[in-house]
């Protein structure tokens, strides 16, 4: 079979195409250049045993891609809302597969509609739930994007979330600014969790200064330098008992909302406060989270951890804890020791 090449009338580079037998093989816009209005027209007929090559490469352009139709989202934590950016650029048709096991196939899928869908543009969309789910969404776009002269291309990950463990058995790692929470052995945290029903529990925790028989990875150090100001470090224990009777199920969201210091270091009776910037921060490790799995060029501070901007960046999972890396700040000098 022959192979006919086509130049486009504007960016004037060639492609080459399999013979059509049965008719054209193009006629239409270029597909040879991003971003090019030009169209194709046919310029040779090669012989029948030279084949196709792909375009020369032309400096300063972009090899043209098409655009995509499908994304997959997987929803590997159970919510009874999904929060899904697919970047297709206009409203999908909507597949849900969710994860029900049964005896003998514990991956089985069944295939539900979801109770609302909410558009919130032409790349996002809230998929709501009578109950939580996990499982699989997938999205084929409707129509063409309007603007199929430049057209957009994305790779479809196996999930939304990245996550990073944030804890060791149950256990986070947390530092307060000496300058503005001081030094007492104990301060109180206030955390408000959003359950998976939607449902809010308030709790407060007390994090003390580090004791060797904890299981937190930074549990060798007392106080550290970030930043220039000195940090005191305290650790956690964040599984309680609603919990393990899953009132607080995996998959709950959770977020600090306040701090409860006592410069006298008496019993703590003050009210809490608003934490401020730089005041708290989350410092964490890598698998298998011994003491010499710190990270230290990296940190999460609460400030920035707000209910409308990031709702699902932090959350509980089947007795650990973990963070969206999307607010995982990066930072040098690393923390060190003082």
């Amino acid at each position: 079979m022959s192979i006919v090449v086509y130049k486009c009338d504007v960016c004037k580079r060639e492609k080459e195409f399999q013979q059509n037998v049965e008719g054209i093989e193009k006629v239409q816009r270029c597909t040879i250049t991003h971003g090019c209005r030009g169209k194709l027209f046919q310029v040779e007929v090669l012989d029948d045993y030279v084949r196709a090559s792909i375009p020369d490469r032309v400096l300063g352009l972009d090899d043209w891609q098409q655009r995509k139709v499908l994304y997959n989202h997987v929803q590997s934590i159970a919510r009874d809302k999904w929060v899904i950016k697919h970047n297709l650029g206009t409203f999908p048709f909507i597949s849900v597969f969710v994860n029900v096991p049964i005896e003998g196939n514990p991956e089985n899928t069944e295939e539900i509609v979801p109770k609302d869908t909410i558009i919130v543009d032409d790349n996002s969309i809230v998929l709501i739930f009578d109950r939580v789910w996990s499982g699989l969404a997938q999205l084929v776009a409707r129509q063409s994007d309007p603007n199929l002269l430049k057209p957009f291309t994305r790779t479809a990950t196996a999930g939304q979330q990245v996550l990073q463990q944030i804890s060791n058995s149950g256990e986070i790692a947390i530092a307060t600014r000496v300058e503005t929470v001081g030094t007492c052995e104990n301060v109180d945290l206030a955390v408000k969790y959003t359950t998976t029903q939607n449902t809010v529990v308030e709790k407060t925790y007390t994090a003390s200064d580090n004791l060797l028989n904890s299981t937190s990875s930074w549990k060798d150090f007392d106080s550290v330098l970030i930043k220039g100001k000195i940090y005191t470090i305290r650790s956690y224990q964040g599984v309680y008992s609603d919990m393990l009777d899953e009132t607080v199920a995996s998959g709950s969201t959770f977020r600090f909302t306040g701090i409860t210091t006592n410069p006298t270091c008496s019993p703590i009776d003050i009210a809490p406060r608003n934490i401020t910037q730089d005041e708290v921060y989350i410092l964490f490790a890598s698998n298998p989270f011994d003491t010499i799995d710190k990270i230290t060029d990296k940190y999460i501070d609460v400030f920035d951890i707000t209910e409308l901007e990031n709702t699902f960046a932090l959350l509980y999972d089947t007795g650990e804890f973990f963070a969206d890396t999307t607010i995982i700040q990066e930072i040098y000098p690393p923390i060190r020791q003082v």
